[in-house]
């Protein structure tokens, strides 16, 4: 089983540092369990509220809201104005990247844009358990460090600092979005072969050497487009699961062939 990981990023990786250091009575990672096994049904993210769904030992999911602490006008300008203030960080913000040592700056700038309380994200769960975090609630951090993960102008977001509008960060030009809109055509395009002839023929097969191998050996656990699994590994069952598949195709076709139904099938042995 492929295992999802959280704060691979130094954004998230110091989020959950921070919640960690809060975490005094251990109980945060009893929700990674529930963060692994996709028990949070849904999870939404507005500006500085999180709203999920977690599924529990009850027929109904549990309901999660956690509100964090919003900075003052004050610290937000304070926030902007360090950027402002750094030339080297400001040109890489305005490109749409945030750099690790924003960190380390704001720090020095005694803003804390981290949790340094429990008090400051007003979590509540509906389960029975009023503490904080219960295994609800801490499923839904790992989400939120995930998210964090993908997109670090979410921790910002989550204290009401908004670097994407201030300082006019628009998406790349070369993005392309995903997923892809595809079309069929309306129409195939003829071939000059009559309806009554038969188009299956015989043709040349190419055996392809396996290249799982190789190519697993070039991939990296956690590339940029996927800091929340394992990608590596994700692959190696994926070729394993294809190379079944497809080993379980030829030999229905080789039957096939055998039998007549597929004759020039046969001749592939």
């Amino acid at each position: 089983m492929v295992r999802n990981t959280y704060g691979k990023t130094a954004w998230g990786g110091a989020f959950l540092d921070a919640l960690g250091d809060l975490d005094v009575n251990k109980r945060l990672g009893r929700g990674k369990s529930y963060a692994n096994t996709g028990k949070v049904r849904h999870i939404e993210i507005t500006g500085a509220k999180v709203k999920a769904e977690v599924q529990g030992t009850a027929p109904r999911p549990y309901k999660v809201k956690v509100q964090f602490q919003l900075f003052d006008h004050a610290q937000i300008q304070r926030v902007y104005d360090v950027i402002d203030e750094n030339p080297l960080l400001y040109g890489q913000i305005i490109n749409g990247d945030l750099p690790a040592e924003l960190l380390d700056t704001l720090e020095e700038a005694d803003i804390d844009l981290l949790p340094t309380s429990w008090y400051e994200m007003d979590a509540k769960c509906s389960c029975p358990d009023m503490a904080n975090p219960c295994k609800h609630m801490a499923a839904v951090y790992y989400l939120i460090t995930s998210e964090i993960d993908k997109n670090p102008f979410t921790l910002f977001n989550l204290r009401g600092v908004d670097l994407t509008g201030y300082f006019n960060i628009q998406p790349s030009d070369t993005d392309p979005g995903y997923p892809l809109t595809l079309s069929r055509p309306s129409k195939l395009p003829s071939t000059g072969v009559e309806d009554h002839v038969d188009p299956l023929l015989p043709c040349p097969l190419l055996k392809v050497p396996a290249m799982s191998d190789f190519i697993l050996s070039c991939l990296k656990s956690n590339p940029p487009f996927s800091l929340e699994l394992d990608y590596k590994a994700v692959m190696a069952e994926f070729y394993s699961y294809a190379a079944k598949q497809g080993k379980k195709v030829l030999d229905d076709m080789m039957n096939a062939g055998k039998n007549g139904s597929a004759h020039w099938l046969s001749t592939l042995g």
